[in-house]
Order: structure tokens, then C-alpha cells, then sequence
């Protein structure tokens, strides 16, 4: 006898177990998307014993929407599933930047009485083409791409690495602050050393002391008066200082 667990329908039909039977607990996995700007990730709840999601029957689905546009690979959609003790299958999704989610509960005992429901079907808003039609469920059902379950525990070490990492570039900013302040005070200190340090006199040039008067004030220099030229010649000296003798004549 096979044993039927509870999973979630992959993009190449298969289901991916995540509760066992008879399992009681909580049990937690992350989903990505699988293509660029994927704003949607349909999540479809199966339980059987078989591979394929026909050969198992349909539980719910969740359907988180506003993803945030992104490179594939980037958003993060936490997918909780756990079994109380009334036998009660809950999950869980949400989106771990946008925090949207959205949550359900159902009876596992009235689901075996009841059989297998059939999986939902979408209408679209407008008719396609054939071919335009099956290529955008292809793509819709390609929406998702599982992650390894793990238990829930009192501390999630994944929200902490994440909840980290979304500080990264906080701290990566402040320590670039703090830099700069540095560099400004650095740069202040420099300038006001510079400004305090005198100016040298000029070279090239001698200064000389006057000489000091007297009356101990500091004698003016005076410029040498020019020389002036007398007219008095050798001949008029001559008759002026020799006196004529009486009784000779030349």
C-alpha cells in the first residue's frame, strides 16, 4: 500500500512531497519564479501516493500575486504547510519583500470521504489563438520552481540570512558616511594648519641703517649738493692778489 502524501504540483506535473502521512507539525519551504518579471506564482496542493499530480487528488490552491518584477531566481515565496491535531491540513504563502499572503485550512478527514476534487480551471479574459492559448499555460504553469523543505524551528536561520542580507546595504551606506565625515575632518585640520604658517619676507634686496643723530632720532639722508662751477680764471687771480710796482714797465 502506497503511502499518500501531501505535496505541491511542479511545472513538469509531478509532485513534489513535502508532509508525509501521518506526519504532525509544520513543515516549510521556499518557491521561486522560473522567468523574468514573473509577477504571479500558482500553487497547486495535492495528495496521493504517485508521482504525477493525476494520479493524486487535488487539496487547494494558493495564488500569490504583485510580485515584484525581477531577474528569475530572485523573489522569494515562503510556502508553510503543517498538520494540527484535528487533522486539519493548513497552509500558508507569502511573499517575503511585499509581505501579501494568503492562507487556508482544510479537513483532511472530510477530503478522503469526499474523494478526489477536480483541479480549478481559469477562464481567460479574452479568447487567444490555439497556439497563443497553450503557450501562456505553459508559461503559467512553469511559475514554479521548489525549494528543499526543512522544519520549522524556534529560530528560522533562512529569515535571519535574509533579514541580514536586506541590512547589508544599510551598513555598506553608513560606513561610506562615516568616511567621508572623516576625510572632511581630515581635510579641515590640514587647511587651517596651512593658513597659520607665515608668509617669507622677499630676497634680492639689502637694507641699510641710517645713522643715528645727537638727539638719538634717526638722521634723514641728505643727497650731496651739486658742485658749482666758478668763472673766475687764473688771470684774475693774479692781478687781484699782485699788487703793480712804481717805476717799472714791461
Amino acid at each position: 500500500m502506497k503511502t499518500e502524501n501531501i505535496g505541491i504540483k511542479v511545472a513538469d506535473g509531478t509532485i513534489f512531497p513535502v508532509i508525509e502521512e501521518g506526519f504532525s507539525g509544520q513543515k516549510k519551504l521556499i518557491l521561486t519564479t522560473v522567468r523574468d518579471n514573473q509577477t504571479a506564482v500558482q500553487i497547486d496542493l495535492y495528495k496521493g501516493g504517485g508521482e504525477k499530480a493525476e494520479q493524486g487528488n487535488y487539496v487547494a490552491t494558493l495564488v500569490i500575486e504583485n510580485i515584484p518584477a525581477s531577474p528569475k531566481g530572485n523573489p522569494e515565496v515562503e510556502v508553510v504547510l503543517g498538520v494540527d491535531d484535528s487533522g486539519n491540513l493548513n497552509a500558508r504563502a507569502s511573499d517575503i519583500i511585499t509581505g501579501e499572503q494568503q492562507s487556508l485550512s482544510v479537513s483532511l478527514e472530510s477530503l478522503s470521504s469526499q474523494g478526489s476534487y477536480d483541479s480549478p480551471e481559469f477562464a481567460l479574459d479574452e479568447e487567444l489563438p490555439e497556439s497563443q492559448g497553450s503557450e501562456s499555460v505553459n508559461d503559467f504553469e512553469q511559475e514554479l520552481l521548489t525549494g528543499e523543505t526543512y522544519p520549522i524551528i524556534d529560530s528560522d536561520r533562512r529569515r535571519e540570512y535574509i533579514e541580514r542580507k536586506k541590512r547589508n546595504p544599510l551598513l555598506l551606506i553608513g560606513f561610506v558616511v562615516l568616511c567621508l565625515f572623516l576625510i572632511a575632518i581630515l581635510a579641515f585640520f590640514i587647511y587651517k594648519g596651512l593658513q597659520g604658517t607665515g608668509v617669507p619676507a622677499l630676497q634680492g634686496g639689502t637694507v641699510s641703517e641710517l645713522p643715528v643723530g645727537n638727539n638719538g632720532e634717526q638722521a634723514t639722508e641728505v643727497p650731496p649738493p651739486a658742485e658749482k662751477k666758478t668763472e673766475t680764471t687764473e688771470e684774475k687771480v693774479v692781478e687781484q692778489s699782485t699788487p703793480a710796482r712804481p717805476g717799472l714797465s714791461y
